[in-house]
């Protein structure tokens, strides 16, 4: 059944009655069903009626009754606000995302909230463990906070194994957060979740971080934290800003990535997969293995392990690699703009080298006043041509604006103007 408004479905005061289909909201806009509306849900607990917001937001404020089941189906927003909601069938969110006003909007009584991997669920009041309690333990999705909390969740004692963590836009979470199964598992949205307490995860327990796809969102911890288990980033971002993580492994999976921000990283070894990422600076305890890109920028990356890079390897203007233990290259090592960088005693190149200042030039000519220069050029970089007339005193000029490529190819910089008297020429790298 599909409803531009509300109207659609005849007099104010009249129930509407599913039994087995789907309700689909079919506004350009949000919308809502009116307050005066019930919904009768008809069938038994395997009874799926489904409601569709269409990718917007929909509202049902009316009462929801009867013995089938509810099911949020399709992309979207559901919020269901009737604070006496009886219908007994239990709830399951298949997609998108479902929003419950009031406690008692949840029909029925115990677990009986499924939580499938593509669906969240938040509530119009801060997340208590009391609502922990009603979501159905093999739920596999996100229970998001969609404002500030410091509300004790023990997702142990709601035995809730496989659901994550995450929020709803930029969101501060203060309490304390009990794992399941020895397991955080933190993000799956598209919201930010700051966790600024110290000690926010920590003990005998490993850390997951986001769901291996969209929606990529981002777990940010500012405290200093201490597993003894391994962390992973499945999904979205994980970032330490200004704060240590330790761990027994870290491992950043294909399509994720791992922010440092001044921050350091304790583990017997850092693992970035094909796919992966990790970026920013700050200090690595333990080994380095890059299969994937590794961006060093906003100051030095401190290495006391050995280093194994055979994915992409590059520092930003200004960055530094400290290699403290051994350094293998067997990917594209890119120091081009990193001159600070010193390359550890029994360094071992088997990929490609790109050393600070280094251009290759493979042609250089003029044809009637044209100067051009063919060179090797590499993907995020910018490559300036400049001139002066006088080595001693003179200044560099730029000529042109400066030139990149997408890929590593040959690029050719050109001055239109070179004639008259001698000049001379060189190439910046950005």
């Amino acid at each position: 059944m599909r409803i531009r408004e509300d109207g659609c479905l005849g007099p104010v005061a009249a129930s509407v009655a599913l039994n087995g289909g789907t309700l689909q909201w079919r506004g350009t806009t949000s919308g809502a069903l009116s307050a005066n509306r019930t919904l009768s849900l008809s069938g038994t607990a395997a009874t799926q009626n489904g409601i569709d917001a269409n990718g917007l937001l929909f509202s049902i404020p009316g009462p929801i009754t009867g013995a089938g089941g509810l099911a949020k189906v399709g992309s979207g927003t559901v919020v269901v606000g009737n604070p006496n909601n009886d219908y007994t069938g239990g709830t399951r969110i298949l997609s998108g995302l479902m929003q419950f006003e009031h406690p008692g909007a949840i029909g029925g009584s115990g677990p009986n909230v499924l939580i499938a991997e593509s669906g969240q669920a938040t509530t119009g009041y801060p997340v208590d463990q009391a609502f922990l309690q009603r979501i159905n333990p093999a739920s596999t999705g996100v229970v998001a906070l969609s404002e500030h909390s410091s509300a004790n969740l023990d997702f142990d004692a709601a035995e809730l194994t496989g659901a994550l963590l995450g929020t709803l836009g930029t969101r501060e979470y203060t309490g304390r957060l009990h794992p399941a199964a020895g397991v955080y598992r933190l993000g799956g949205t598209s919201g930010v979740l700051r966790l600024p307490n110290r000690g926010a995860v920590g003990g005998r327990a490993s850390l997951r971080v986001g769901l291996g796809r969209e929606p990529l969102g981002r777990v940010v911890l500012t405290n200093d934290n201490d597993l003894e288990g391994s962390i992973a980033v499945d999904g979205g971002v994980l970032e330490v800003e200004q704060a240590a993580l330790s761990g027994a492994e870290i491992r950043v999976k294909p399509g994720a990535t791992l922010q440092v921000s001044a921050a350091t990283l304790r583990a017997a070894r850092v693992t970035v997969d094909a796919g992966g990422t990790l970026r920013g600076c700050g200090t690595i305890e333990g080994d380095l293995v890059n299969n994937g890109t590794v961006e060093i920028g906003c100051g030095d990356l401190r290495v006391s392990g050995a280093i194994t890079n055979n994915g992409r390897m590059s520092l930003l203007a200004g960055a530094v690699l400290r290699a403290e233990g051994t350094l293998i290259n067997n990917g594209f090592l890119d120091l081009l703009v990193s001159s600070g960088t010193t390359l550890p005693v029994g360094f071992v190149n088997n990929g490609t080298l790109l050393l600070p200042g280094a251009v290759k030039i493979h042609a250089v000519s003029r044809t009637g006043t044209r100067f051009s220069m063919l060179i090797e050029a590499f993907p995020n970089h910018t490559y300036q041509l400049q001139r002066t007339s006088s080595l001693v005193g003179g200044t560099w000029q730029n000529v042109g604006p400066a030139l990149s490529l997408p890929y590593g190819f040959e690029l050719t910089l050109s001055d239109s103007a070179a004639s008259g008297s001698s000049r001379f020429y060189r190439v910046e790298v950005r």
